[in-house]
């Protein structure tokens, strides 16, 4: 299943949303990150995976109110990505971007050292969590990036570990009051699929 360009998020909502944990607040990083025998994200598997072009393929969505005020508001956003391509042009590759405005945007990005990383501004300053190690480009990952907005702290899962890498500073929201996967409001494309994409209201714990 192949992404159109400019489609909007609603759309293809079915085969990409996940439902809420039963607890709120509690999130078993073990189950999200659960595969299928053959390595497959589940969704993927059904070819539901959507596949981008990094030229001008992306999704886009009305910016959920969770993001309206990331100094105040905790929040988590959970996907499957397998990368063609993790070089890093200018501006960086986005699988997830959502941007209030200039002071307050959370990134799933791609930094300039080739790693994804949850990349989280607030007007108190940016806050980043990268992932251990580089990664293969065709193969799946999944990535869970967490926000607790009352400890400014972002944490950051990889195939339901919690990584320890350093990320970068020096990302920038894209211009654009919105949510987009697969590029940043100006740019920054990605190549690749993505599937089982989640986002939540709170900050997702991983002791379940």
């Amino acid at each position: 299943f192949h992404a159109e360009p400019h489609k909007a998020m609603s759309e293809f909502a079915g085969r990409i949303s996940r439902p809420r944990p039963e607890r709120a607040g509690v999130c078993d990083a073990t189950r999200l990150a659960t595969r299928l025998p053959n390595g497959l994200p589940p969704a993927a598997e059904n070819d539901y995976a959507l596949s981008f072009n990094g030229v001008d393929q992306f999704m886009s969505a009305a910016l959920p109110t969770v993001f309206t005020d990331i100094a105040s508001n905790d929040c988590s956003v959970s996907l499957w990505f397998k990368a063609d391509d993790l070089s890093v042009p200018s501006p960086w590759i986005r699988l997830f971007e959502a941007a209030y405005d200039v002071d307050e945007f959370i990134h799933l990005t791609v930094a300039p050292i080739g790693k994804p990383q949850l990349y989280v501004n607030d007007p108190g300053g940016n806050y980043q969590a990268g992932v251990d190690s580089v990664l293969n480009t065709g193969q799946w990952y999944h990535i869970v990036g967490v926000w607790d907005a009352s400890e400014n702290d972002a944490k950051l899962y990889l195939d339901g570990v919690l990584q320890s890498g350093a990320g970068q500073s020096g990302a920038a929201w894209g211009g654009t009051q919105s949510l987009y996967l697969a590029k940043r409001g100006d740019g920054g494309f990605y190549t690749g699929e993505l599937d089982e994409v989640s986002i939540w209201d709170v900050a997702l714990d991983a002791d379940a």
